[in-house]
């Protein structure tokens, strides 16, 4: 029988537990943007402090120590194993920990503080078949990063490897309401920062007092932790929350490996087997993926990149983080020196560095969200730019077969991916792609407005007048690359009369949006830009900038300011598209050879 006064008392039990959790999660919320700005204050110029806590609150991170959690699973048919090119050599460490020799067995990292075992690969959601008869358990450092990805200090000697006596559940986090808005925080890792921040005893380090140069970590012989080497990289699994947002299935879908993690695999090949030797630009490139099939029939699994790219000494700012921690790197007084700095600080040198993704490895970046990019400082300069997540890449066809392949034997290499990919089932190339990711993009394309998207441009606090002028830097940056690198005449008139009336420019910025939201319009719009010789279509661009900034001071909208740098964008990308379908391409293949044979491309960053 049912004790009705019995079940009365639990009821109000649990009521009084999931109150009392609601009060701890709502508390630990309000209390997110302190710790921020404390642990941003006590290390202002450490990577990984910027990549988790110069965000807003929603996505913010600790910066403290963590952990993946390693599990065998057997190393039978099912499981997909992708090495790189060359890493068995260079990066051994890394493949003897997943791949351990003479044991038959694989090792896959769990993510339990931001994954769900349910539904990311795990110990639970494997393909039974694929379990291990004999499973053992480790556990590895990591440290968050802005994405999904972590940071891991891997053992340069196996033997250093912690092992645990079982698989363990995902970490607990308590949800809370927040602006109409569920959000998940994890109490443990903030209460750890806090910890850390007031000095308590045993609480745990943060990045900065463990890797105090990533540069020097990330390189061939690491770094000394208690006496044991190790070396950095970054391995990114799938993951149910971004900070305290939940972007698992449903919402952002990041719970699982993208479908490009084998054409990230396939450019970082290119990218690693053509010379360079601008010590101002680097790409950190992927090594290492594995997937295995899941028991409801999905694939997941992770990916290795390696950053050897990364400099001693230098202090690292991802992109994203400068509008939260652009006081830690410039010394501006008003906001126009501000805009200033940071257009020659990190737009020019990212549109350079578009350009030589597109000249030297026939890639259109199709992604300028600032969370793809690193910069390199020493003092208060910028001395080199790191671009990363490969996956974000379309190949361009016809420039890859009208020039690459002609240069020499590393031209050829570039040829033979893109024909690898054509005839794969994941594939982006420059009229197709089927990641359902992003859309073909049918020309070169920067993307450039996603720099200012993900309240980045919001976050700046500027003038539309001065965010206008902050993005235009990535044409710039574009074009003198271009220019520098083919020898070409192709700039902005002086004097570009008004060729274009205001509506005809929002029509342009909104057909020829990018990523685009009507393909059909979008196509017509790259047809209609393509008729155009490449002097008119930069006539028309420099016409855009200089009747948008007046537009802008004027009071123009968000909207005025989307649809000019979309308008600029696809004039300009148009030029070039046209000079390079219609120029004498043998002149300029001489031109490209010795930058292929010898690596030696102008410098993406002048500073």
């Amino acid at each position: 029988m049912i004790n009705l006064q019995e079940l009365a008392q639990r009821r109000q039990q649990l009521a009084q537990a999931a109150a009392q959790r609601l009060l701890q999660a709502q508390q630990v919320w309000n209390g997110i943007p302190a710790l921020i700005q404390q642990g941003l204050n006590s290390a202002p110029r450490d990577w990984v402090s910027l990549e988790c806590l110069a965000n807003e609150p929603a996505y913010a991170k600790t910066d403290t120590r963590k952990r993946f959690v390693l599990w065998e699973a057997r190393k039978i048919g099912g499981i997909t194993i992708e090495k790189g090119v060359g890493i068995a050599q260079q990066h051994a460490a890394v493949i003897s920990l997943f791949i351990p020799p003479n044991l038959n067995v694989v090792r896959f990292p769990f993510n339990p503080g931001d994954s769900s075992p349910r539904d990311s690969l795990s110990w639970d959601s494997i393909d039974p078949n694929l379990r291990s008869q004999n499973p053992r358990f480790f556990e590895m450092t990591r440290f968050s990063t802005a994405s999904r990805s972590n940071l891991a200090l891997v053992p340069l000697n196996p033997q250093n490897l912690q092992a645990l006596p079982r698989f363990p559940g995902a970490d607990a986090r308590l949800e809370t309401a927040v602006n109409n808005h569920n959000r998940a925080v994890h109490p443990a890792e903030w209460t750890s920062l806090n910890q850390w921040l007031n000095r308590a005893q045993g609480a745990p380090p943060r990045f900065v007092g463990l890797v105090r140069d990533p540069g020097h970590a990330a390189s061939p012989q690491g770094i000394q932790v208690n006496g044991a080497p190790y070396r950095l990289y970054s391995i990114k699994t799938g993951v149910n929350y971004v900070g305290s947002t939940y972007e698992g299935p449903g919402a952002g879908n990041k719970h699982a490996l993208e479908s490009n993690s084998s054409m990230a695999m396939l450019r970082s090949n290119v990218v690693r087997g053509l010379p360079n030797r601008d010590t101002t630009f680097g790409v950190q490139t992927e090594i290492l993926t594995i997937t295995a099939p899941l028991r409801d029939g999905r694939r997941d699994g992770f990916q290795v990149r390696e950053l050897s790219c990364m400099v001693p000494r230098f202090q690292y700012l991802p992109g994203q983080a400068i509008p939260y921690a652009r006081q830690h790197f410039d010394r501006a007084a008003s906001e126009a020196d501000r805009c200033a700095f940071w257009r020659n600080a990190f737009a020019v040198p990212l549109g350079r560095a578009k350009a030589r993704i597109f000249l030297n490895y026939g890639l259109v970046h199709t992604s300028a969200n600032a969370q793809n990019f690193v910069l390199g400082f020493a003092g208060h300069g910028v001395r080199q730019f790191v671009a990363r997540d490969l996956g974000d890449t379309s190949w361009h066809d016809d420039y890859i077969r009208d020039y690459v392949r002609f240069t020499n034997d590393k031209g050829l290499t570039v040829y033979r991916a893109l024909c690898d990919e054509q005839g794969a089932n994941v594939r982006h190339v420059l009229r197709n792609t089927s990641s359902g990711q992003y859309p073909a993009p049918h020309m070169v394309r920067l993307a450039a407005y996603s720099v200012l998207t993900h309240r980045f441009g919001a976050s700046l606090g500027w003038s539309r007048a001065n965010l206008h002028l902050f993005i235009t830097g990535v044409f710039d940056g574009f074009l003198s690359y271009i220019q520098e690198c083919l020898g070409l005449e192709l700039r902005y008139p002086t004097n570009p009369g008004q060729p274009l009336h205001d509506q005809e420019i929002d029509d342009i910025g909104t057909d020829g949006a990018y990523p685009h939201m009507n393909e059909q319009r979008y196509l017509q719009q790259v047809e209609d830009c393509l008729r155009l010789l490449p002097e008119a279509l930069l006539r028309q661009a420099a016409w855009v900038r200089r009747r948008s900034a007046q537009r802008l001071l004027q009071g123009g909208d968000d909207g005025v300011l989307q649809r000019a740098v979309h308008a600029e964008e696809m004039l300009l990308c148009a030029s070039v598209e046209k000079f390079l379908r219609t120029a004498d391409k043998a002149p300029l293949r001489r031109r490209l050879q010795p930058l292929f044979t010898q690596g030696n491309w102008p410098a993406v960053v002048q500073w």
